[in-house]
């Protein structure tokens, strides 16, 4: 009888401890580690699997946005050139909802009241520049552009743009705290080089690539 017992009693705490949580048992440190590893909108997902999660992800302190994450690549994993609107325009929508998605997470965390973003990436669709959408994707330049002005007011310690952006004026927000800056393939604000020399004190770590450089006359800074 008493084998018996303890034999359901054990069979109980296992299925116990199989439903239980342990995912959400862990420290919120350990939890933004784990989100720090995933892309944006997979993050802002986890916001359904329990109630601990619901708003953990405003909290991460990496966010990552691709646009290899939305319905706009070849099986071959390269960004497709949009088709005419006539072709398909479901991907066209596809489309819009990426913008969607990134204006309104990056509302949500340059709100008052989260915690600093330590790192912004962003993957802007390539295709921007295609013949048949090259007047909306100047347009959309703009809009791009927002996007990093708007995380840089998250006083980002690492800034890493990939894509068709035009580079806003650093704010002095960011110089605080800002140590690494990646730019693939954008535009560089006019005085850029006046703000790597004297606006961005602890930087460390500067990677340009891809983008137009003969408007520089000279590249300093006293921290790199």
């Amino acid at each position: 009888m008493d084998i018996s017992r303890n034999c359901k009693a054990k069979l109980a705490d296992a299925a116990g401890a199989r439903g239980r949580d342990r995912l959400s048992e862990l420290p919120d440190y350990l939890l933004h580690v784990i989100l720090s590893q995933l892309k944006a909108r997979q993050v802002v997902r986890t916001c359904i699997l329990s109630r601990q999660w619901r708003h953990l992800w405003l909290t991460s302190p990496c966010l990552d946005v691709d646009t290899s994450e939305f319905p706009l690549v070849e099986k071959t994993g390269h960004y497709a050139p949009p088709p005419l609107p006539r072709q398909d325009i479901a991907q066209e929508e596809f489309y819009y909802e990426f913008e969607d998605f990134v204006d309104c997470i990056l509302v949500h965390r340059s709100a008052g009241g989260t915690p600093p973003l330590d790192t912004l990436r962003l993957r802007i669709p390539l295709w921007s520049l295609s013949t048949q959408w090259m007047l909306s994707g100047f347009s959309n330049t703009r809009k791009y552009t927002s996007w990093v002005r708007r995380g840089l007011r998250c006083s980002l310690a690492a800034l890493d743009v990939s894509g068709f952006v035009k580079l806003p004026p650093l704010a002095s927000s960011v110089r605080r705290r800002l140590t690494k800056l990646r730019l693939d393939r954008v535009i560089l604000h006019h005085d850029f080089a006046e703000h790597l020399k004297s606006g961005l004190p602890v930087l460390e770590d500067l990677e340009i690539s891809g983008t137009e450089l003969s408007g520089l006359l000279w590249i300093e800074s006293g921290t790199l």
